[in-house]
């Protein structure tokens, strides 16, 4: 079980350095091919998914250094599964506000995810 978790952070780990790259190289490409999908995915299906990883993020919490780091992320997933079911109206209207912002808002993302990329890696 510790392995599937250690794999599971190491594959997170280099998707969120992945993703921000390329949010950062381009981000009006990352803006029309992945961002715009936000729209058409079911926002409880996308609950059902951040109270997933907030699950493996919770379980995985004992095999990484940074505990509490990883310990946060889970308790963001959940805040998110419970704000998509509770406010979804007011998440969509976040989701259009983010979808529609500059270059720049998204380039600060990118940053962003490979800060959490490195830190996730580094403490495993």
């Amino acid at each position: 079980m510790g392995t599937l978790l250690k794999i599971f952070l190491n594959c997170f780990g280099i998707i969120l350095i992945a993703f921000g790259t390329l949010t950062i190289f381009a981000p009006g490409t990352m803006k029309q091919n992945i961002f715009s999908k936000l729209k058409k995915v079911s926002f409880k299906k996308l609950s059902v998914i951040a109270f997933t990883f907030g699950i493996l993020f919770f379980l995985s919490a004992s095999y990484c250094r940074y505990r509490l780091f990883i310990i946060a992320l889970g308790i963001i997933s959940f805040i998110k599964g419970i704000s998509i079911i509770v406010f979804t109206e007011k998440m969509k209207r976040l989701t259009d506000r983010f979808l529609n912002a500059g270059d720049n808002g998204f380039r600060a993302f990118g940053f962003l995810y490979i800060a959490f990329g490195v830190v996730l890696l580094k403490g495993i």
